[in-house]
């Protein structure tokens, strides 16, 4: 988990949830990121007060921290703030620690292995399925 203090206010940026990636994908659209932050930063232009709201979390103190989730948060507010004080070095650092907390990289190969995996045949020839019938997981009545 990476902490931050902006405009008085404590963030942090942990590991994302699946809705959370939909919604990077909903902002991102096509763009095609890669090189170095800085280049990442320029390429996502004013996107990235956007962004920054969906990875960034502002820490609430308790009991509001157990009714602010992710899903409950406003998006499009908490970027109109953050592009209020959100300087280009924090940006940044947003940035690099995303790519800390989630290796998508990883996990892409991950999936490319997955999927590789289930399109190559068994050594019967047959391919490989990836779940098994009802009959083979339901017990048999008597």
């Amino acid at each position: 988990m990476k902490k931050y203090t902006l405009g008085g206010q404590k963030y942090i940026q942990k590991p994302l949830v699946l809705g959370q990636y939909k919604q990077l994908l909903e902002v991102l659209g096509g763009v095609k990121l890669g090189g170095s932050a800085v280049e990442i930063m320029a390429t996502l232009g004013d996107k990235v007060p956007l962004a920054a709201a969906i990875v960034m979390q502002p820490v609430k103190p308790w009991p509001l921290s157990l009714l602010y989730t992710p899903q409950r948060k406003n998006i499009k507010r908490l970027a109109v703030k953050l592009s209020n004080i959100l300087d280009v070095d924090t940006a940044l650092e947003v940035m690099a620690d995303f790519f800390d907390c989630n290796p998508v990289q990883q996990a892409m190969e991950r999936l490319a292995g997955v999927v590789q995996a289930q399109q190559e045949p068994t050594q019967d020839g047959s391919k490989p399925h990836s779940s098994t019938s009802p009959e083979e997981t339901l017990p048999k009545e008597s």
